[in-house]
C-alpha cells in the first residue's frame, strides 16, 4: 500500500462518526434516529464493521426521514469502505452525499471511495466540498495530499 494510500485509509477511519456530531450540534438529535442506525454507529466506531452492516442493511429502506437516511447511508459506506467492497460503498457514499443533511465526513468519504477506486480528481472534487464545510479539518487536508501525492506519482 502506497503512503497516499495509507493516508487516504487512516483520513477515512476518523470521519466516520464525526458528521453526525456536527448534524447534532446544528440541531439535529439521537430524537430523529431510529435505534438500530444509532447501534450501528456505535458498532462502526469500535470497529464491527458487520454488525454496522448487519443493523442497517436490511431495514434501510424502510427510514422514512431524510436524516435517519443520511445518517444509515453513511455508516454504510463508511463500513463498506472499511471492507474494501467498493461496489457496495460507492452506491452507500453517494445517497449519503447526495442527502440534504450531508456534512463535510460524507463528502470526505465519497471522496476517499474515488480516491480507493482510482478517480483521482472526482476524489479531490469531493476533498474540496468537505473542505469548504470543513475548513482546517486534520482528515480532509490529509486526504488533499494523499491525492495530490497520488496523482504526482502517476505522472511518473
Amino acid at each position: 500500500m502506497s503512503i497516499a494510500t495509507q493516508l487516504a485509509a487512516l483520513a477515512l477511519t476518523l470521519t466516520g462518526a464525526l458528521g453526525a456530531t456536527d448534524a447534532a450540534a446544528a440541531g439535529l438529535d439521537l430524537q430523529t434516529t431510529p435505534e438500530f442506525v444509532q447501534r450501528a454507529e456505535v458498532a462502526l466506531a469500535a470497529g464491527n464493521t458487520e454488525r454496522a452492516v448487519g443493523l442497517i442493511a436490511p431495514r434501510i429502506d424502510r427510514l422514512r426521514g431524510e436524516y435517519a437516511r443520511n445518517r444509515a447511508y453513511a455508516t454504510l459506506c463508511n463500513a463498506h469502505l472499511r471492507q474494501k467492497d467498493y461496489e457496495l460503498a460507492g452506491e452507500a457514499c453517494r445517497l449519503a452525499a447526495e442527502n440534504r443533511y450531508a456534512t463535510w465526513s460524507d463528502y470526505n468519504n465519497l471522496g476517499a471511495w474515488h480516491y480507493l477506486t482510482g478517480d483521482l480528481e472526482a476524489a479531490r472534487k469531493q476533498f474540496e466540498k468537505a473542505a469548504e464545510l470543513a475548513p482546517g479539518r486534520e482528515a480532509v487536508a490529509m486526504n488533499i495530499e494523499a491525492t495530490v501525492a497520488a496523482r504526482g506519482s502517476q505522472g511518473r
